[in-house]
């Protein structure tokens, strides 16, 4: 890690009261870049977990939802291969879509350069977030850098680094 980052990420720990061992780097150029519907539970990332995220450049909008459902159904998808089935599989998919329902309220944000916003303890267990389209937003001055520090289980660094590969 970069010796700005490493600075960063111990300013980050002494602040939040928590190790990071890990920076993830996401660049949106403008508003068709996003992130759809999700949660960071993963295993190697404990059950209490913290994520901060710091955004560098344009502002673009962070959203969250607390779905009923945290995650698809996917015992109701049908795994035959003619042309019918995929497309009743992809009806069973959007029922059972991890995305919460229109009707759960979303909290929205706008982050702008150099912001924090810190997700912890047990949020990623009941909520989903996302960065959504914003098709007005083009052009360099809107381009995002996210900074996302976490913590990754020592005894689970090989799975992090596949499912973060």
């Amino acid at each position: 890690m970069p010796d700005i980052l490493q600075k960063l990420q111990h300013r980050l720990e002494e602040q939040l009261h928590t190790k990071f061992n890990i920076v993830l780097t996401r660049l949106y150029l403008d508003g068709d870049d996003t992130i759809a519907w999700h949660t960071d539970g993963r295993e190697f990332l404990g059950g209490r977990t913290t994520v901060a995220s710091i955004s560098l450049g344009g502002e673009r909008s962070f959203e969250m939802k607390k779905p009923k459902e945290l995650w698809a159904d996917i015992s109701k998808c049908s795994s035959k291969n003619s042309k019918d089935d995929d497309n009743s599989k992809d009806k069973a998919n959007k029922k059972s879509s991890a995305a919460p329902s229109e009707k759960e309220p979303v909290f929205s944000w706008t982050l702008r350069s150099g912001d924090l916003f810190v997700m912890q303890g047990i949020t990623q267990q009941h909520w989903h977030h996302r960065v959504p389209q914003e098709k007005k937003k083009r052009g360099p001055t809107f381009a995002r850098i996210n900074l996302n520090f976490r913590y990754v289980l020592p005894e689970d660094e090989e799975l992090a680094r596949r499912g973060h590969g």
